[in-house]
């Protein structure tokens, strides 16, 4: 199947926030490690624990893998996605 890109640029896993610390933080990492859908995965500051960037076949491919993968694993408490409407800039130049 050819993923819809619109999905696939689209989609941002958002923030995800624990129910308990540490230990559970190693589970969750080798959890995230273990779903292809998680193109990268970041500890962040601020509202949630971490930020994950994920892709999806479609919308309906992106809630399965919300409520079915990441909702199920008992260390995260809360999750907020988004999805991006339109690209206004992306680029890897620094300016420098």
């Amino acid at each position: 199947d050819e993923i819809d890109q619109a999905v696939a640029d689209a989609v941002d896993g958002g923030d995800v926030e624990f129910h308990r610390p540490d230990p559970a933080a190693g589970r969750f990492h080798r959890a995230v490690a273990r779903i292809p859908e998680v193109l990268e995965c970041w500890a962040v500051t601020g509202d949630g624990d971490y930020l994950l960037r994920v892709v999806a076949e479609n919308l309906k491919a992106f809630s399965d893998l919300l409520m079915h993968q990441l909702l199920a694993l008992p260390e995260v408490a809360t999750v907020r996605s988004n999805i991006a409407l339109d690209r206004i800039k992306q680029t890897t130049a620094l300016p420098v």
